[in-house]
């Protein structure tokens, strides 16, 4: 499972935000995997983004906007 998350950092995949977090947001991206968005920016519930996937982080991807 890690091997496959690591072939998506730097890549650029657009994100169905589920939960808005006060330091951004989680979702999933259109292939089901768990991203986690850190860069602070205000993310909306059931609002879909582009996220630059820079790092992993136990079983999910994390990155930022694009």
């Amino acid at each position: 499972h890690n091997a496959f998350l690591e072939k998506m950092v730097g890549r650029t995949m657009s994100v169905l935000v589920e939960k808005a977090l006060p330091d951004g947001g989680e979702g999933y991206s259109d292939n089901y995997l768990k991203v986690r968005i850190l860069d602070g920016a205000p993310c909306r519930e059931n609002d879909i983004i582009r996220v630059r996937i820079d790092g992993i982080h136990k079983d999910y991807l994390t990155g930022g906007i694009n």
